[in-house]
């Protein structure tokens, strides 16, 4: 079964389609806002503005599940997004942790480069590049929240 499609629209009028892990029983909108907002930055390149309206509907029908408006999509910002700030030293070990998967990936890319078979470890690359975005994604919602 494929999860759930969140769409967003941002105050500028940029849209954006998320898949959701999760199901049309049990929808997870904070997860919906936190990727939506992620792949604003990503495309953008600045800090998304408000998102206006957004809803979930279903893989390939787009036939919508459940539709927000600002109001509620506000109230849940306010309580996902405002976390505290970890101390330093938390911030250095999540920033050495993120390293580690960035070198992991290397390390896996080189020793695929000099094997004779040539053995074929993407996923293992890809899912240590994935893990390194994903520390440092989590840390970049705590430095926006701290700000």
């Amino acid at each position: 079964m494929t999860s759930p499609t969140f769409i967003a629209e941002f105050a500028d009028g940029v849209t954006t389609r998320m898949t959701c892990h999760c199901t049309a029983d049990d929808l997870d909108l904070a997860r919906g806002i936190k990727l939506s907002r992620a792949a604003y930055d990503s495309r953008i390149g600045q800090a998304p503005p408000p998102i206006v309206t957004a809803r979930f509907v279903q893989p390939f029908s787009d036939e919508t599940i459940r539709c927000y408006d600002s109001i509620e999509l506000e109230a849940e910002r306010s309580g996902c997004c405002q976390r505290a700030a970890p101390a330093a030293d938390v911030t250095k070990l999540r920033l050495s942790e993120a390293l580690t998967c960035v070198g992991n990936a290397r390390r896996l890319r080189r020793a695929e480069n000099f094997e004779e078979d040539r053995f074929d470890e993407e996923d293992d690359i890809v899912a240590e590049l994935d893990a390194a975005e994903d520390i440092l994604t989590d840390l970049g919602v705590f430095v926006s929240a701290a700000s």
